[in-house]
């Protein structure tokens, strides 16, 4: 990913990171076995690939963890109907591994780079904080960041 920063970092147009990380996947592997927490990684790859389009990078950055970029111009409306679209390709179709169907769900962060005042740090920061949220909050949601950030604690 670090040799798309520069790209991104003078990029004219609107940049929004997407953070995804499949719920529960430890269970996956120790239930199941390695072999089937990597046909899960699989299936999930390439559901993200058939959605998204050939502009998004997607990146896988942790064991369950993947992020996507989106370089070209979107609204936040679309951003978000993107990533909905994301997860329920994700939730709707359990993955098949030897005869056995494998129920998957993933919680989805959404930051907008706010041109002239972000890094691309910073814009990473932001959508890993709104996954947490997404986590804390239930999972197998999409969360976007907003100008404070996601509260983890019911409110008071």
């Amino acid at each position: 990913m670090e040799q798309h920063t520069h790209h991104l970092q003078r990029a004219d147009g609107s940049l929004i990171c997407i953070t995804i990380d499949l719920d529960h996947f430890k269970q996956i592997n120790d239930t199941y076995g390695h072999e089937a927490g990597d046909a899960v990684l699989v299936a999930v790859t390439q559901r993200l690939h058939e959605r998204l389009r050939r502009s998004d990078q997607l990146f896988r950055v942790g064991g369950e963890e993947f992020i996507v970029l989106i370089t070209d111009p979107i609204n936040t409306h679309q951003s978000l109907s993107l990533t909905e679209s994301l997860r329920q390709l994700i939730a709707d179709q359990p993955v098949n591994y030897n005869g056995q169907h494998l129920s998957v769900t993933a919680s989805f962060g959404v930051a907008h780079w706010r041109q002239g005042s972000d890094s691309v740090t910073e814009l990473l920061k932001r959508s890993d904080q709104a996954v947490y949220a997404a986590k804390a909050n239930g999972r197998n949601r999409v969360v976007q960041y907003d100008i404070k950030p996601p509260s983890t604690q019911p409110p008071k």
